[in-house]
């Protein structure tokens, strides 16, 4: 008797009997990092103790691509400055972008989605990404111009990123080569003589005061302060005016070669009450009519990029939306429905979820007694629901980490909570998409929530969500206090470089806060994957055993509760 046995075997099995290969782990093939595999079939024999015959069969398998990454553009934020004489025609700067996957999902072509102050006619793309002049500049009207180019590849389901160019228009012609410009003489002659006559004028007044003076000195007094307040009001008030004028320029927005698919007609949504407030916008509860499919009226949320921001606010903008576009549909995950960006302000439509977020819940909770546990009746949290959060989250932040995509700013505040209790993992303001990102910009981010290599080196990966995930379990079984409670900002980096890890709740079980600590790993490579950390916990729901003690929970030992999130560096 033989059977046939396969090496390497890490992504593929043989059929002992037939011989039939077959893949045994598709979450390790990535044709980018690896697009052949050589393959040696044995048979061995099962009646005696030789374990291997000579090799029978040689198999080569090739990965065929699939488009699996977003291009990349060789940075975030591009500067270019232009005289505003510049001919058309005229190269400002050139946007990169490259995509590793290849044929028609690697091609990939640029457009220009948004420009600012009516740019449309005044800026172009070429398909290698050179940005050219195609309108008439005046510094004197608009100084600089903010522009979102779109790399879009041109595979089947097309995958897209956005960068951010800064454009500068410079006026040449404050001097030239035979001295002082014209426009330059006059605007000098036109202030000197207004100096001039309001010294003239200023001088006539103070005389005539001075002789008023004798007669009545304190309204003299009275008259000065008048006139300096009405001096400062008046500076005040043209300085507000032009504050005012600058923002509320209206931007244009342009769609060149890219039409997105999720657009949603502005008309068919009806905002409703505002539900919260953002660093760049408001998130208003609303209703969408015909969205997603769905024949009738349906409550969404919208997040809403308002008014004439900045290139960062942009950038953040449409960094988010590209990631919303790779989430697709999990019951763990709030889905992306749509956008509104043909005119501003620019919204993101995404599901709305009535239960409010999980921190918000925990801590609630604690005002509700007796606390539940495996079988708890009351309207409190139950052992079982801590634990079912913790599974909730973990699958949807399994099937992220299949998509490559990084959170980032993984928390129980960013963990929304349906009407049943499921759990799904939301905000995705700062996610990235990619097997590792490295931040070259000082993001701000909650430091309680951030592995060690994220802190120093500003490197993420899964695994830095992996930790983040230790920390949002701790915040499970605390119901809701604040990580590493009585310790500042400084403190919390100090103590994770030395290798400080937060102390097991005398509630907690050991097998949880073993979890706890595998996530904690200052190794990265030593955490657990998030399919693993779900296997742990669906085994943990399984079982017959409160792994939380609610009972033991002791109110006064972790009162902590500020908002940390709005501690950063």
């Amino acid at each position: 008797m033989f059977m046939y046995v396969l090496e390497p075997s890490a992504a593929f099995t043989v059929d002992g009997t037939t011989g039939q290969v077959t893949v045994s782990n598709s979450s390790i093939l990535d044709r980018e990092t690896n697009n052949e595999f050589t393959l040696q079939v044995y048979v061995v024999e099962t009646n005696t103790t030789e374990k291997y015959r000579s090799p029978t069969s040689t198999v080569l398998i090739t990965l065929l691509d699939e488009n699996d990454n977003n291009p990349t553009f060789t940075a975030e934020i591009y500067h270019a400055n232009v005289a505003q004489d510049a001919a058309n025609g005229a190269v400002l700067t050139q946007v990169v972008a490259t995509d590793p996957d290849s044929g028609s999902n690697g091609e990939i072509r640029y457009s220009i989605i948004f420009a600012s102050d009516n740019g449309k006619d005044k800026f172009t793309i070429s398909a290698d990404g050179n940005i050219t002049v195609s309108g008439r500049l005046d510094a004197n009207t608009v100084d600089s111009y903010v522009l979102v180019i779109m790399a879009a590849d041109r595979g089947t389901a097309s995958r897209e990123t956005t960068a951010v160019v800064i454009i500068n228009v410079i006026n040449v012609n404050s001097t030239n080569e035979g001295g002082t410009d014209t426009n330059a003489i006059i605007i000098a002659v036109v202030v000197c003589v207004v100096v001039v006559l309001a010294i003239i004028t200023t001088a006539v007044v103070l005389l005539k005061r001075r002789r008023a003076a004798n007669e009545n000195p304190e309204e003299n007094h009275s008259s000065n302060m008048e006139l300096e307040n009405v001096r400062n009001d008046t500076e005040d008030e043209y300085q507000s005016l032009q504050i005012s004028h600058r923002r509320t320029r209206t931007p244009d927005v342009i769609y060149e070669d890219v039409k997105a698919r999720s657009e949603f007609p502005r008309s068919q949504l009806d905002i409703k009450e505002a539900l919260g407030q953002g660093e760049f916008g408001t998130v208003y509860k609303a209703e969408a009519w015909q969205i997603s499919g769905n024949t009738g009226v349906t409550t969404v949320a919208v997040k809403e990029l308002k008014g004439m921001t900045s290139s960062a606010a942009l950038t953040a903008f449409f960094k988010e939306l590209s990631i919303l576009k790779l989430l697709g549909t999990h019951t763990n995950v709030v889905s992306f429905l749509g956008r509104c960006t043909e005119t501003e302000p620019f919204y993101l439509l995404l599901e709305f979820v009535s239960g409010g977020s999980l921190l918000s819940n925990l801590r609630t909770s604690r005002t509700h007694q007796p606390y539940g546990n495996l079988h708890g009746g009351s309207k409190s949290l139950s052992s079982r629901d801590l634990t079912k959060f913790a599974r909730d989250v973990a699958k949807g932040m399994s099937f992220l980490a299949a998509k490559k995509i990084i959170h980032r700013d993984l928390a129980t505040r960013n963990v929304l909570v349906t009407a049943d209790r499921t759990c799904k993992v939301s905000d995705f303001g700062f996610s990235r998409e990619g097997d590792e990102y490295e931040s070259t910009t000082k993001t701000r981010l909650p430091i309680r929530w951030m592995a060690p290599e994220s802190l120093f080196h500003r490197k993420y990966t899964t695994k830095t969500d992996v930790w983040a995930f230790g920390v949002l379990l701790w915040e499970i079984v605390t119901l809701g206090a604040t990580p590493y409670p009585g310790m500042s900002k400084r403190e919390v980096m100090d103590g994770v470089q030395q290798g400080y890890r937060m102390v097991k709740p005398r509630h907690c079980d050991d097998e949880l806060y073993t979890l706890m600590l595998n996530c904690w790993n200052a190794d990265p490579a030593q955490r657990p994957e998030f399919r693993k950390i779900q296997q742990t916990v669906d085994t943990l729901m399984e079982a017959e055993h409160d792994y939380i003690d609610l009972a033991s929970l002791d109110d006064n030992t972790y009162t902590s509760l500020q908002t940390a999130s709005d501690e950063k560096y």
